[in-house]
């Protein structure tokens, strides 16, 4: 048993910690902006090979840019809060 010639790598916290979710934004090729107002945070991703725009709310930066990447890659996703 074990786990022999496997190399366990842990996941960053892409939804939580805003130095993740920055890779996240450098990983996906297209414009991004991201924007705080009274209801959170409004992350915006314009894919150009879509000719398509992807925004999401959330209330941090990490998590409303999170969201706006699975809508870019277009995944299919249930949000919990």
């Amino acid at each position: 048993g074990g786990l022999a010639g496997i190399t366990l790598q842990a996941v960053p916290f892409y939804s939580t910690d805003i130095s993740a979710a920055w890779e996240v934004v450098y990983k996906i090729s297209g414009d991004f902006n991201l924007m705080r107002n009274l209801a959170g945070w409004i992350a915006v991703f314009y894919i150009y090979k879509q000719k398509k725009e992807h925004e999401a709310v959330g209330k941090t930066a990490p998590h409303a840019i999170c969201i706006s990447a699975l809508k870019a890659m277009e995944v299919k996703y249930d949000v919990v809060d």
